[in-house]
Order: structure tokens, then C-alpha cells, then sequence
């Protein structure tokens, strides 16, 4: 008489420790990618929202030759809310953003100065953004302010 033959089913311990082990070291490679990637997203949209920002003030300057007065954080100067496009925020994620205006004495008179300023509390971002803009920029602590000129 002859032993019937036993079916194996399922997985051993080694073969899902294995799995298990691969499927870690895969997730530890994707995770700082996925977040570079993201980071580097973040960075591009707040570069958007300033070139969106800087055309509208231009612009009112052209027509009223002045810039909008200073604002809070968040808050979009009165004098650019017919300049933005409707549903436009004054930030994006965790970066905030204010418009700045500043006097400059000197020479033949004052003369004015504007910019806005992004904070965030991820450095990471702010790194990438400073990277990524080619014209003047003041960074310090957890703010870059882009010199508008």
C-alpha cells in the first residue's frame, strides 16, 4: 500500500520572510524619491503662484503707477483681487505668502522696492524653491522673499 502524497499549501516562514524583506528595501528606496518628487512639485506650483502674483502687480502698476500696499500673511492685497484669477490663494500647502512693499530713501527721493515672501515650516522646500528662481532673492530662517523689480 502506498502512502498517499501529502500537498504542500501555502508559504513557508523563509519564503514570506524573504518577500517581506524585498518588499521593505523596495519601500525604502520609493519613499525619498516619491518625496523628492513631490517636493520638487510643491517648489513648481509656488514658482506659478509668483510669476502669477508678479504679473498681476505689474500690471496694476502699469494702470494705477503705483504697487499694491503691504499685506498679511495669506491675505491678498485688496488691489490685486480683480488682477488674480478667481479662486487664487495666497498660499499652497504649507508655504504662506505675503505681499511686501517697501520705502527706499536715497538719491533723488524715495524710491519703493516690492517683493513677496514664502514661508514654510520644510526647509526642503524652501531649499528647492531658491534653487529653482533665477532672480533676486532675501532667504533667512523660514522665509524666502523674491525681490520683485
Amino acid at each position: 500500500m502506498t502512502t498517499p502524497e501529502r500537498r504542500r499549501r501555502g508559504f513557508t516562514i523563509v519564503e514570506l520572510l524573504v518577500t517581506m524583506t524585498l518588499v521593505g528595501i523596495l519601500v525604502n528606496i520609493s519613499i525619498p524619491i516619491y518625496r523628492n518628487v513631490t517636493i520638487k512639485a510643491d517648489a513648481a506650483h509656488v514658482m506659478a503662484d509668483f510669476t502669477t502674483i508678479r504679473l498681476a502687480a505689474l500690471e496694476h502698476h502699469a494702470r494705477e503707477s503705483a504697487f499694491p500696499a503691504p499685506a498679511d500673511w495669506r491675505v491678498i492685497p485688496p488691489e490685486l483681487l480683480d488682477e488674480l484669477p478667481d479662486g487664487f490663494d495666497f498660499g499652497y500647502g504649507t508655504a504662506d505668502y505675503r505681499w511686501r512693499k517697501w520705502t527706499l530713501g536715497g538719491g533723488s527721493g524715495p524710491s519703493v522696492m516690492v517683493g513677496l515672501e514664502v514661508r514654510s515650516p520644510d526647509p526642503v522646500l524652501l531649499a528647492t524653491i531658491a534653487r529653482q528662481y533665477e532672480g533676486q532673492i532675501v532667504a533667512g530662517g523660514n522665509q524666502i522673499t523674491f525681490v520683485i523689480d
